[in-house]
This record gives C-alpha cells, sequence and structure tokens, in this order.
C-alpha cells in the first residue's frame, strides 16, 4: 500500500515537472522571439544612418589616402 502510494505521488511529481520544463521551453522560445523581433525592428530603423555612416567612412578613408598619398609626393 505504502509502495503503490509512493509510486504514484513520484508519478504525479514526474508529471509536474515535464510540466514545468514544457512551460519553460514555451517561456525562452516567446521570450527568444521577442528579443528576435525587436532586433529586426531596430536594424531596420538603423540600417538608412548605417548605410549613410558607411557611405562616410569610406568617403573618409579615400580622402585620408589620398591626402596621405599627396604628402608622401611632396616629401620626395
Amino acid at each position: 500500500m505504502i509502495m503503490k502510494f509512493v509510486k504514484h505521488r513520484f508519478t504525479i511529481l514526474v508529471i509536474y515537472v515535464e510540466q514545468q520544463q514544457m512551460m519553460f521551453k514555451k517561456d525562452v522560445g516567446s521570450v527568444l522571439s521577442i528579443h528576435v523581433k525587436n532586433a529586426i525592428r531596430i536594424v531596420a530603423m538603423l540600417k538608412p544612418k548605417l548605410n549613410y555612416l558607411f557611405t562616410a567612412l569610406v568617403k573618409w578613408l579615400i580622402l585620408k589616402n589620398v591626402i596621405e598619398n599627396q604628402i608622401v609626393t611632396l616629401l620626395k
């Protein structure tokens, strides 16, 4: 009788733990989904600004190389 009771309690505990694990997985999945959606929105908002900054950086690097080449030419 006691063994059946313990086995029954253990079965209930195992089912409860499995349910908690499933809920945790769903919670983690939904939280990750929300973070991914937010990251996509942020990237979409920043993309025009990033394109502008990238273009400005490329132009600055070209200008820097031109100035360095002119300085080297003048020093020769």
